[in-house]
């Protein structure tokens, strides 16, 4: 079984390394208020940026609160994830609990326990989730793959739509501009005591 640590770090190797220009933090508690002319690399237990990034933004934390705009790409890894701010490329996230309030430019990766593309919300690529939980009321400029435990779509998606998972709910206010195509997988049985 995968610890979550050997996943964070399995995670952070696939980002590209740091380059000479960024603004690094480490700590317990990161506010950012001012903006970063830059890159901007942090770790740490608690996060906010409040202001806007110029360039990529590689995070890493217990809670990751992003109000401010991101001109390049995201990527970030933390127990509680919220982006109420946009994303100026492409969005990388993954963690206990994801929410999107924001904008995404370009393509999202998103994998999560519980995520929640909110009303309001846009990502203008194409879209990957993977959660035990999605509420999708947001919008998706392009096609849209999820493989979920529970999937719930409200939203509008102008592309493609691809679900595998155990319950799905399409609400009629739904939106789906290219094909939409089911899978529905059975739970696993657990065996409970059986001295295995």
């Amino acid at each position: 079984m995968w610890s979550p640590l050997l996943l964070l770090f399995a995670f952070l190797l696939t980002l590209p390394m740091a380059p000479a220009i960024a603004e690094t933090r480490v700590g317990d508690t990161i506010v950012i208020s001012q903006g970063i002319p830059e890159d901007f690399y942090a770790v740490g237990g608690r996060l906010q940026i409040d202001a806007s990034v110029a360039g990529d933004a590689v995070l890493a934390a217990g809670s990751i609160d992003i109000e401010g705009d991101i001109d390049g790409d995201v990527s970030a890894a933390g127990g509680q994830i919220t982006i109420a701010g946009g994303v100026g490329d492409d969005l990388r996230a993954a963690g206990g609990e994801i929410s999107l309030r924001g904008f995404v430019t370009d393509h999202a990766a998103i994998v999560g326990g519980m995520v929640r593309i909110e009303e309001g919300s846009t990502i203008a690529g194409r879209t990957w989730i993977a959660a035990g939980s999605l509420d999708m009321a947001g919008q998706v400029g392009a096609d849209l793959r999820v493989f979920a435990r529970t999937a719930v779509i409200s939203g509008q998606i102008q592309g493609n739509v691809e679900i595998t998972a155990q319950e799905i709910r399409i609400d009629p206010g739904a939106v789906i501009g290219g094909h939409l195509v089911l899978g529905v997988r059975e739970p696993r049985l657990g065996v409970s005591g059986a001295g295995w």
